[in-house]
């Protein structure tokens, strides 16, 4: 079966998508739609080519952090 990797849209299914961390379901399920109609970021979901449902995904955004507003250990890690 062919898979595709289209932008994310109101007709794909991610209601039973896990990937076995919570918070990333939680941001392909609640928040991923609200953050593209805010153009925060741009969402694109891998499909099987026939079906809706969300196999993995990955996000887009052109935000940036300023390393010296982060806490020295954490900016030290990056």
């Amino acid at each position: 079966m062919a898979r595709v990797i289209v932008s994310l849209s109101r007709k794909h299914s991610k209601a039973d998508f896990d990937c076995g961390n919570k918070e990333l379901n939680r941001y392909i399920q609640t928040q991923a739609s609200q953050d593209m109609k805010r153009n925060i970021a741009s969402v694109f979901v891998l499909l099987n080519e026939t079906e809706l449902e969300v196999i993995a995904y990955y996000t887009l955004s052109s935000f940036t952090i300023d390393i010296t507003e982060l806490d020295e250990l954490l900016s030290k890690r990056l």
